[in-house]
């Protein structure tokens, strides 16, 4: 019977084509044979075939051309005479199966058999894995997915294809788990959403009233594999419950749904062929096919907002472990995709302007009209760049439409430029940065409109001749004459360890004496900020870890306190500010919410430090942000 023992190199494809000498061995008997071979791509080919276990180096002396086979699996046999052989499974360049020569597996000069077996992946798995049994299949496919994935990056479609062909010849399938009353397993996947190229986020549920969880993989259908098992957040799933009917306190049954953001070591790119294994400690396994893959952004993030609702009284990994990360990646992916479709301009804009304000546009384009007419009677305004940045992309003819017109009307100089993707609010404010020329930026929400002209030059004045003044805020206000934002402190959420932000004196009234005084505050709002492009750069500008427009304003002025500057409210100008109607509220909520815990796992220990500086001054009257 054949002894099994494979083992693994590492699975690098980095040699190229090299000169090599094999010494002689003393006997003329061949080190080895690649006897059968197939391409996945034009840069990557799979090969098997057998070599000596004794390591004699085969031929006479002789120089020729040779590769190195960086990913192998060994299995050792024994013939009837006893010799030992290692049969083998090899990624390799795909140019030395071209060009042939010898190629060198494990220090072992291996010719190529003169009867070469040119195979599809499929049949060649089938054929140099025969015999062997499901933990070493699975080892070969996850080696040849990371080969691959290492020699090329992200996968073509046709790569793709090819590595699904020789999984499937590789794998060998579990039984199909069966979902009915009278089972005790039950395993099933609502979706699976693709966050980037290698991490993904699933949502299932899964049962077993007669043993253990022991494992959970997710199979790509390319052949990566992820162990969800032990880092599943699990939560009640009454529709489960109702099917079974059996309540939440039967062993196996309670908790049945679950949620998971994990990552592949190889990068996917396909859509159908997921498989979801489940394994128990009974030696039961069974598997269920996953749904095809969604690529819809914009719906896992709400999606993943919305499984918040899932945390329980330990909840860090819920936060940290799976919705931190997924958002995270999402960010990071938009902003990979080359985020600028357009930029237009209308007028012309100063040659260099001292200042440019950076707009952001979501959900609303009606905005742009009432700050233009509140502009155009302001002199400030005829040496500003200002820069309407479009993060609602759908809204691109609208804007496109509306914008020759306003500029016909009003005389006011802007450009317009339009994201491909929604990234955001610090991703809108970052694009808007990359196009701008002024020495100072000012970050200008949609839905300020100012009170009276002259209130930019204030604040710039202001700003150049307050040392160490890192940012600058003014007094925002609603139309009733209220106060939304005179600078911002931070506040422990009653009954957790969360900080929130707090506006000082919000729903006051414009004239109340202490919202009057010019002061240094813990942290201003992104509603309305001027900070010098320098240190803009300096700490890094607005975080894109954070979801839709909230906390970003405060993690910045926290990392500009890091640098030894400042953030300063003035009284003294004052804005209208239409809080939050590009945002509705059900969604603000969902985003708060993740926005708090983030905020406080990254800053928790420094606001503390803040605050004790800031205690003594705080103010008697404040209210919380608005929700």
């Amino acid at each position: 019977m054949p002894e099994w023992s494979w083992e693994r190199e590492t699975p690098v494809l980095t040699d190229p084509l090299i000169e090599r000498t094999f010494s002689p061995s003393g006997a003329e008997v061949a080190s080895g044979r690649v006897e059968q071979a197939c391409w996945l791509s034009t840069e990557i080919a799979v090969v098997s075939g057998w070599r000596r276990a004794d390591n004699l180096a085969g031929p006479p002396p002789s120089t020729c051309r040779s590769a190195r086979a960086t990913a192998v699996l060994h299995r050792l046999e024994r013939d009837a005479e006893e010799s030992a052989a290692l049969r083998f499974l090899a990624v390799v360049d795909a140019a030395v199966v071209f060009e042939g020569g010898v190629l060198d597996v494990g220090g072992v000069g291996v010719e190529f058999d003169l009867e070469l077996e040119l195979l599809d992946p499929e049949t060649l798995a089938r054929a140099a894995l025969s015999g062997a049994d499901s933990s070493t299949r699975d080892r070969a496919v996850v080696l040849v997915a990371t080969a691959a994935s290492n020699a090329t990056g992200a996968p073509s479609s046709h790569l793709a294809h090819q590595l699904r062909l020789f999984r499937d010849g590789a794998r060998i399938p579990l039984a199909h788990c069966e979902i009915a009353r009278d089972l005790p397993q039950g395993l099933y996947v609502d979706s699976l959403y693709r966050v980037d190229e290698r991490s993904f986020y699933i949502r299932g549920w899964q049962r077993d009233t007669s043993a253990t969880l022991e494992s959970l993989v997710v199979v790509a259908p390319e052949g990566a594999r992820a162990e969800l098992a032990g880092n599943l957040v699990r939560y009640s799933r009454a529709d489960v419950e109702d099917f079974y009917g059996a309540g939440p306190d039967t062993p196996g049954a309670e908790r049945t749904g679950f949620v998971a953001y994990f990552e592949l070591a190889s990068a996917s790119c396909l859509v159908d062929g997921w498989v979801l294994e489940m394994r128990n400690d009974a030696g039961e396994a069974v598997e269920y096919p996953v749904p095809p893959v969604i690529e819809d952004r914009t719906t896992l993030r709400v999606m993943v907002l919305n499984d918040l609702a899932h945390e329980t009284p330990n909840h860090e990994a819920l936060y940290q472990d799976h919705a931190f990360p997924c958002l995270a990646a999402l960010q990071d992916r938009a902003a990979r995709q080359g985020a600028i479709e357009a930029v237009t301009q209308f007028g012309s804009p100063p040659l260099q302007p001292e200042v440019s304000i950076i707009v952001p546009l979501y959900g609303r384009i009606d905005f742009v009209e009432h700050q233009l007419a509140q502009f155009v009677d302001d002199p400030d305004f005829k040496d500003v760049e200002l820069i309407y940045v479009l993060d609602s992309p759908e809204l691109a003819d609208s804007l496109g439409a509306a914008a020759p017109a306003l500029f016909e009307l009003y005389g006011v100089a802007f450009r317009t430029v339009t994201l491909r993707h929604n990234l955001g609010f610090a991703g809108a404010n970052a694009q808007g940065v990359s196009c701008a020329r002024g020495r100072l930026l000012l970050l200008l929400n949609s839905d300020v409109i100012p009170d009276r002209p002259g209130w930019l030059t204030t604040m710039t004045e202001f700003h150049d001749r307050t040392p160490r003044l890192g940012a600058v805020g003014p007094k925002l206000i609603y139309e009733d004459e209220s106060i939304q934002h005179a600078g911002m402190f931070f506040s422990r959420v009653p009954g957790t360890e969360r900080w929130e932000n707090i506006h000082y004196f919000k729903g006051l009234h414009r004239s109340f004496a202490p919202a009057n005084a010019t002061r240094i505050v813990p942290a201003i709002t992104g509603a309305c900020l001027l900070i010098s492009r320098h240190l803009w750069d300096l700490v890094g500008g607005f975080k894109g870890v954070y979801v839709q427009g909230d906390f970003e304003d405060s993690d910045l002025c926290l990392r500009i306190k890091e640098r030894g500057f400042d953030s300063w409210y003035l009284a003294e100008v004052e804005l209208y500010h239409l809080e939050g109607q590009s945002y509705p509220s059900p969604l603000r909520q969902l985003t708060t919410r993740f926005n708090s815990w983030l905020h406080t796992y990254l800053w928790g220990e420094q606001i503390t430090v803040v605050m004790g500086e800031f205690e003594a001054e705080r103010p008697r009257r404040a209210t919380r942000r608005a929700k």
